[in-house]
Protein backbone atom coordinates (compact mmCIF):
# COMPACT_ATOMS: atom_id res chain seq x y z
CA UNK A 1 0.00 0.00 0.00
CA UNK A 2 2.52 2.43 0.72
CA UNK A 3 4.92 1.43 -2.45
CA UNK A 4 1.48 2.32 -4.45
CA UNK A 5 1.44 5.86 -2.45
CA UNK A 6 4.08 6.75 -3.27
CA UNK A 7 4.26 5.54 -6.82
CA UNK A 8 1.24 7.54 -7.17
CA UNK A 9 3.03 10.69 -5.78
CA UNK A 10 5.73 10.70 -8.14
CA UNK A 11 3.37 10.32 -10.86
CA UNK A 12 1.44 13.18 -10.11
CA UNK A 13 4.55 15.16 -9.89
CA UNK A 14 5.56 14.21 -13.04
CA UNK A 15 2.20 15.12 -14.35
CA UNK A 16 2.26 18.43 -12.65
CA UNK A 17 6.02 18.94 -14.07
CA UNK A 18 4.48 18.09 -17.75
CA UNK A 19 1.84 20.84 -17.61
CA UNK A 20 -0.95 18.62 -16.21
CA UNK A 21 -2.94 20.12 -13.80
CA UNK A 22 -5.78 21.69 -13.04
CA UNK A 23 -5.98 25.34 -11.63
CA UNK A 24 -7.29 25.42 -8.01
CA UNK A 25 -9.80 28.31 -8.85
CA UNK A 26 -11.26 26.56 -11.02
CA UNK A 27 -11.17 23.53 -9.79
CA UNK A 28 -12.64 25.35 -6.49
CA UNK A 29 -15.46 27.07 -8.68
CA UNK A 30 -16.60 23.67 -10.29
CA UNK A 31 -16.62 21.86 -6.79
CA UNK A 32 -19.12 24.94 -5.66
CA UNK A 33 -21.38 24.60 -8.56
CA UNK A 34 -22.24 20.84 -7.43
CA UNK A 35 -25.78 20.28 -6.41
CA UNK A 36 -26.81 23.69 -8.03
CA UNK A 37 -29.15 24.62 -10.91
CA UNK A 38 -26.10 25.53 -12.78
CA UNK A 39 -23.66 23.09 -12.51
CA UNK A 40 -20.50 23.35 -14.41
CA UNK A 41 -18.47 20.61 -16.98
CA UNK A 42 -15.61 19.08 -15.19
CA UNK A 43 -12.54 21.38 -15.94
CA UNK A 44 -10.11 21.26 -18.20
CA UNK A 45 -6.19 20.68 -17.81
CA UNK A 46 -4.37 23.84 -18.12
CA UNK A 47 -2.34 22.46 -21.32
CA UNK A 48 -5.49 22.41 -23.02
CA UNK A 49 -5.73 18.95 -24.08
CA UNK A 50 -8.26 16.07 -23.54
CA UNK A 51 -6.87 13.53 -21.99
CA UNK A 52 -7.34 9.59 -21.00
CA UNK A 53 -7.14 9.97 -17.91
CA UNK A 54 -7.06 5.98 -17.24
CA UNK A 55 -3.71 6.40 -19.16
CA UNK A 56 -2.30 9.31 -18.24
CA UNK A 57 -3.11 8.39 -14.26
CA UNK A 58 -1.13 5.12 -14.63
CA UNK A 59 1.75 5.42 -12.45
CA UNK A 60 4.94 4.09 -14.69
CA UNK A 61 6.89 0.59 -13.30
CA UNK A 62 10.03 1.67 -11.79
CA UNK A 63 12.90 0.15 -13.18
CA UNK A 64 15.10 -1.95 -10.89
Amino acid sequence: MKNTRTAEIFQADRQVEAGHYVKHEVMKTWLLSWGTDRELLPPKCVCGKDHDDGALYQPKKRRR
